[in-house]
C-alpha cells in the first residue's frame, strides 16, 4: 500500500483519488473497510492513512525544489529526510524538472542542472547537510514549467 503526501491545496481530493477512496463530495469515504481492518491488524484504526504501518511506500509530491529556497521546496525535503529514517519504509520525493530556460528564471544565478541525475544528487546532498540524516530516499521528477513572473 502506498501513501502519497501532496504539497497542494487540493491534497485531500488528490490523495483520495489516488487511493480510490472518495465519497460523492470529494472527501475520503470513512465507512469503507480497509484490508487492515478485515485482517484484524493492530493498525486497523489508522486505516489507509497510517505512515507507521511497516512496508509503506510514501511519495511526497511538491511543486518546487531546491535550489529554489521556498517553504514549498524545503518542507517536503525535510519531511522526506525524516520519513526515510524508518528502515522498512520507502520514501520518494517527487519534484518538478525544469528545462534550462525555466531554471534560469527560477533558480539562483548560475545554478543550472543539465540532467535530472545532477539535480537529484544536489537535492540529496543538501538534505544530508541540512539534516545530518542518511537521506535514504529517492528523487523522481515530473515535467514542470515556470509560471508567469517566475
Amino acid at each position: 500500500m502506498a501513501i502519497v503526501l501532496l504539497v497542494h491545496t487540493a491534497a485531500s481530493f488528490v490523495a483520495g483519488f489516488v487511493t480510490g477512496r472518495l465519497s460523492k463530495r470529494g472527501r475520503h469515504a470513512e465507512h469503507l473497510e480497509t484490508g487492515a481492518e478485515r485482517n484484524g491488524s493492530k493498525h486497523a484504526s489508522r486505516g489507509l492513512s497510517s505512515l507507521r504501518q511497516p512496508g509503506r511506500t510514501v511519495s511526497i509530491v511538491t511543486t518546487a525544489a531546491l535550489p529554489w529556497r521556498t517553504g514549498t521546496s524545503v518542507n517536503p525535503l525535510l519531511r522526506a529526510a525524516h520519513l526515510a529514517t524508518e528502515k522498512d519504509r520507502q520514501v520518494i520525493l517527487v519534484i518538478p524538472w525544469l528545462e534550462e530556460e525555466d531554471q534560469k528564471q527560477i533558480f539562483p544565478a548560475g545554478t543550472i542542472f543539465k540532467t535530472k541525475e545532477e539535480h537529484a544528487e544536489f537535492v540529496l546532498r543538501e538534505a544530508k547537510e541540512r539534516t545530518q540524516l542518511p537521506c535514504d530516499f529517492r528523487v523522481l521528477f515530473y515535467d514542470g514549467a515556470a509560471g508567469p513572473g517566475g
